[in-house]
């Protein structure tokens, strides 16, 4: 297949992800359609560039309901979400550490950033909503369980999205799509092999209420996810050489 078809491609699968559903919706078809005409298989899809991208956290302690956040936004996106305390500066700062597919990462810091601001502004309403009914211990509580509500039903709202792209538009089309698990999967191998070994697991101690919960749960539905947040697309970056960066 010619350089020309697979930048026709790759130019069809960006324009996929428009805030324009029409238009997304169309792009998306036209660049399934080329990629079976030319019999694009699962390992040409593959070849994309690997990414570990590390940053610093604006937390001296991590927050459970925001390593949830990035936990379940890598997740969805197909990556892979890791952190560690860093010392610097004469101070310990929270370092992260996204890893998978070059343009999966950039999904996933897009996921995050977006949800963090809509935390934000519903937060704050919420909060003058309660903050002279409950004591401060409690509504402290309170809070961090709305955070976690609003988290958890944005993921389940884009895992949802990723089962109705999966079944509908890549139907018979098994020659095309990277499934989600693959992705994980890919991920989670590349970054032990960066690393050298396996990363540790987050255990969650945090006290959460469940009225909280259950506040955050409704208000992350009424959470309008655009184009690029709800069709996370199977298919990215067609023929990119695989070279690894840190």
């Amino acid at each position: 297949m010619s350089e020309k078809i697979k930048d026709k491609i790759e130019k069809l699968l960006n324009l996929s992800m428009s805030d324009n559903e029409h238009e997304a919706k169309l792009a998306l078809e036209r660049a399934l359609k080329l990629m079976n005409e030319h019999n694009i298989t699962k390992d040409e899809v593959y070849r994309q560039n690997f990414v570990s991208k590390e940053f610093d956290m604006n937390y001296k302690r991590l927050p459970d309901w925001v390593v949830t956040l990035y936990d379940l936004m890598t997740t969805v996106s197909g990556c892979k979400f890791t952190w560690k305390r860093n010392y610097m500066n004469s101070d310990y700062v929270q370092r992260g550490r996204i890893t998978g597919r070059e343009r999966d990462v950039e999904n996933a810091q897009y996921l995050i950033s977006f949800l963090l601001r809509e935390i934000d502004k519903k937060s704050a309403v919420y909060k003058k909503e309660i903050q002279e009914v409950y004591t401060t211990k409690y509504l402290r509580i309170l809070m961090k369980s709305y955070k976690k509500g609003i988290v958890e039903s944005v993921f389940a709202r884009l895992m949802e999205q990723h089962k109705v792209f999966f079944n509908e538009q890549a139907k018979g089309t098994d020659l095309v799509c990277v499934d989600l698990e693959t992705k994980l999967k890919d991920a989670k191998a590349f970054l032990e092999e960066l690393l050298d070994n396996k990363p540790k697991t987050h255990t969650s101690k945090a006290q959460y209420e469940k009225r909280g919960i259950k506040d955050g749960m409704n208000d992350g539905e009424k959470i309008e996810l655009n184009q690029a947040v709800s069709k996370q697309d199977e298919v990215r970056q067609i023929g990119v050489k695989n070279e690894r960066h840190i």
